[in-house]
């Protein structure tokens, strides 16, 4: 946990959503999440994660994002198409943006 509140979670297991991170969530109802997964967008296991969460219900209520790597070819040299610290980062401002915005 940041001094912020924020919660790092490390999920690896990607057969299906990890039960400690069901039960995180539930511990920290309407709390913003933003999945950061290493692999392409459309590719990406924590995709399916998000939207079986948001299924569940889960996931209702709360700001949340996905960042993920660029969905395109990566030229030999060349790390622009992996996730990086900029990607997450952006999507951790827009969850508190929008969490901001929906409570006024």
């Amino acid at each position: 946990e940041t001094p912020h509140g924020a919660q790092v979670i490390d999920a690896p297991y990607l057969s299906s959503v990890p039960e400690g991170l069901r039960q995180a969530l539930a511990a920290r109802q309407g709390a913003s999440v933003v999945f950061a997964d290493v692999c392409k967008a459309g590719q990406s296991p924590l995709a399916t994660h998000a939207v079986t969460l948001q299924n569940e219900g889960a996931l209702m209520g709360r700001c949340w994002r996905l960042a993920a790597a660029q969905p395109t070819y990566n030229p030999l040299g060349s790390f622009l198409t992996f996730l990086n610290e900029d990607d997450i980062v952006k999507a951790v401002l827009e969850v508190v943006r929008a969490y901001d915005d929906e409570r006024g």
